[in-house]
């Protein structure tokens, strides 16, 4: 952000969902539909705003982020001059970040360590936008009954909410006690599914509360 901006950003405005409610069905629900889950930290300026997150998001697999697996990390620069231009390379493990451990302790006794950002420049008037847009995977738990779908798709429409596929895998059906299944927005508002799911979360047959990710193609 202080690179590509000139912007700094305090973390904790920054909405930040991490990885302890992803199970192992929702990386099914992701092949469904030609996909995988990738945690993300995005930014993009749209206008004079920029928009900004981090989450684990559905990336289709057409997208070359999905083949970045284990410690590998990639940035995804998109830009009007330079177009799309990625940076591969390795971001964990032991040996990165020996390099770079060991580089900061010769910077420190060599007395070179120096700040790579001037503070001064950074412009913090810059509009950032933290109820990003985008469609929306959101896997819902509950307990079989009677008109579930009618009822979720009232309070979508009523949040304003499009609602693009509702998806359940076959062995989803197994189980009557706990009945798990996926909806996939249109492009809508962060706020708006957040809205959505507090009231879902309410309702009698509602076992868990609904989690939600952005889809990227």
């Amino acid at each position: 952000m202080k690179i590509i901006y000139n912007i700094d950003i305090p973390v904790n405005y920054i909405p930040i969902t991490g990885i302890e409610d992803i199970e192992t069905v929702d990386f099914e629900y992701a092949e469904f539909i030609n996909s995988t889950v990738k945690m993300i930290a995005h930014a993009e300026q749209i206008n004079d705003e920029i928009n900004i997150y981090i989450t684990p998001t559905i990336i289709s697999n057409n997208n070359q982020l999905s083949k970045v697996d284990g410690a590998t990390n990639i940035v995804n620069i998109n830009s009007e001059n330079l177009g799309n231009t990625c940076l591969i390379g390795e971001g964990a493990g032991r040996y990165p970040t020996a390099q770079s451990v060991i580089s900061d302790v010769i910077s420190i006794i060599n007395d070179t360590v120096s700040n790579p950002f001037n503070i001064n420049k950074f412009d913090n008037q810059k509009k950032f936008n933290t109820n990003y847009s985008s469609s929306f995977y959101i896997r819902f738990t509950v307990k079989e009954s009677i008109g579930i779908i009618y009822e979720i798709s009232k309070i979508c429409s009523n949040n304003l909410i499009s609602i693009d596929s509702v998806l359940q895998l076959p062995h989803e059906k197994e189980n009557i006690n706990l009945v798990r299944f996926v909806i996939i927005t249109e492009n809508t508002k962060r706020s708006k599914i957040i809205d959505m799911i507090e009231e879902v979360n309410k309702l009698s047959f509602n076992l868990k509360k609904p989690i939600f990710f952005p889809i990227m193609e």
